[in-house]
């Protein structure tokens, strides 16, 4: 599926059907990142693929960069956003159902799903513009360390919900199931 994904960028940036096909091999290869950074993955790719056609790079050198970024992001996107982020957002849907306030749940899910989409649209444009140095600033962005603060506000959460999931005489021993 990646492949297909690649192919239009491809084709502009190799118009020799011998150069397309020598790029299209080196998709031909297994591939695994967290979806959310896929489409960082493929603009810095596409970078890589510029620099092969303008004989700045060997392709050679292509399945170091592949493994490197594809390497790094997934390990990256499976923590943050698979591990922390989604789960967050569940929680908070979950808040605002259990709390009787779906219609503001879904406007904040929906604003929340545009905002992934735009944040896709910004990494692919940063990895076609930067190439692997895109990884240098996303270091800055100190992931890691916010997915740990997070997962701190999804423990409050999650007592958020069974608090709100608890019947209106609130039993002493409902309340010793939500510790």
């Amino acid at each position: 599926g990646f492949m297909y994904a690649m192919d239009p960028g491809l084709a502009a940036i190799h118009p020799d059907p011998a150069e397309l096909r020598k790029a299209r091999n080196r998709y031909a290869r297994h591939y695994n990142c967290h979806l959310f950074w896929a489409p960082l993955v493929a603009g810095m790719l596409l970078h890589t693929e510029a620099e092969i056609a303008k004989g700045r790079m060997s392709p050679a050198a292509f399945g170091t960069i592949k493994d490197t970024a594809v390497n790094t992001l997934s390990a990256l996107g499976d923590s943050v956003f698979g591990g922390t982020l989604l789960v967050t957002w569940g929680l908070a849907m979950a808040a605002f159902v259990a709390g009787g306030y779906p219609e503001l749940g879904l406007a904040v899910s929906a604003a929340l799903f545009l905002a992934l989409q735009a944040f896709k649209v910004c990494t692919f444009v940063c990895g076609v513009r930067y190439g692997l140095s895109a990884l240098f600033w996303l270091r800055r962005w100190d992931l890691i360390n916010w997915g740990d603060r997070l997962k701190t506000g999804n423990a409050i959460l999650l007592l958020l919900v069974l608090v709100l999931c608890l019947p209106a005489e609130n039993d002493p021993a409902l309340w010793g199931l939500t510790i």
